[in-house]
């Protein structure tokens, strides 16, 4: 994580951690001084575990895994050198994908060991559990594609043809994508089994990224270029608002692919929302 080092006018030493948010002034004698604490640099995936007293939120920062206890916000864990853009629970370990380190692993949370890994998958954008399977949007393929659970390898193609297949949610019958290039969320798995044709439930959104399912049934959507997180009944396609104003953006640096924008709901039935701009997760406790 170490990036940038720079000399003052009087050869005072600085360097940067970029995955960590650290600046730190470099002593004569190799100690260092705080300039900047540190924190989440670039939050995007969420996911949320029970914990022993309550739950703990954990959040993709690029090449670092924070874990931050769901009511007070305290941090737990930082685990560095962990590449998490996207993060979803699996059983009680994670699952997580980065196409920036061409990286969908299993991860246990207790001990913050990769159990898998798998680099095969063409630029992996979002991966979450469901019905035992591993399932992952691939942006190189345009594609959502469905990997056995018990052998990763041995895969099948739900759904094809999509501009930027980013959002993915499921319920133990039913499971979503949210295509960020064309502002549509397709059904793409219905009463358990693989829709012949993708059901369309939306449409016009701006920029849709991260989705998840409320404690209501209804898709949960982060809509990054609007700031706004809605709620969207997956039968009738009514729309409400949830919250607005909130610190997140579409934008990437040039070159870059898009990255997810995560939104998770605890077994309080809590909502997390990571805050991308603002280096932030918003807790949206249940009316």
């Amino acid at each position: 994580g170490l990036d940038n080092l720079a000399f003052d006018a009087d050869d005072r030493l600085f360097v940067t951690h970029a995955d960590a948010g650290h600046v730190w002034e470099v002593m004569g004698d190799g100690s260092t001084r705080d300039l900047l604490q540190g924190g989440m640099t670039s939050p995007h995936g969420i996911a949320v575990l029970t914990a022993d007293q309550g739950e703990t939120t954990y959040v993709g920062n690029i090449f670092m895994l924070y874990g931050f206890d769901g009511a007070s916000g305290e941090t737990v864990s930082d685990g560095r050198n962990t590449p998490a853009i996207t993060v979803s629970p699996l059983g009680e370990d994670l699952l997580l994908s980065s196409w920036f380190a061409g990286i969908v692993a299993q991860h246990d949370a207790k001990t913050g060991e990769i159990l898998a890994a798998y680099q095969d998958f063409n630029m992996p954008m979002n991966a979450i559990a469901f019905q035992g399977d591993w399932i992952v949007a691939e942006l190189g393929t345009g594609s959502v594609v469905r990997a056995d659970g018990d052998d990763p390898s041995q895969r099948s193609t739900l759904a094809s043809e999509l501009a930027v297949p980013l959002g993915l949610a499921a319920t133990e019958e039913a499971l979503w994508v949210s295509d960020m290039g064309t502002g549509m969320i397709w059904q793409i798995v219905g009463k358990g089994e693989v829709l012949e044709k993708p059901n369309l439930v939306a449409q016009g959104l701006a920029a849709p990224s991260g989705m998840a399912v409320s404690a209501d049934g209804d898709l949960l959507v982060v809509e990054t270029a609007t700031g706004r997180l809605l709620a969207i009944d997956p039968d009738s396609a009514e729309q409400s608002v949830v919250a607005e104003g909130l610190a997140v953006s579409p934008q990437v640096p040039e070159g870059a692919a898009p990255i997810l924008v995560g939104v998770a709901v605890g077994p309080s039935g809590a909502i997390y929302v990571a805050g991308n701009v603002g280096n932030v997760v918003y807790r949206i406790d249940a009316n």
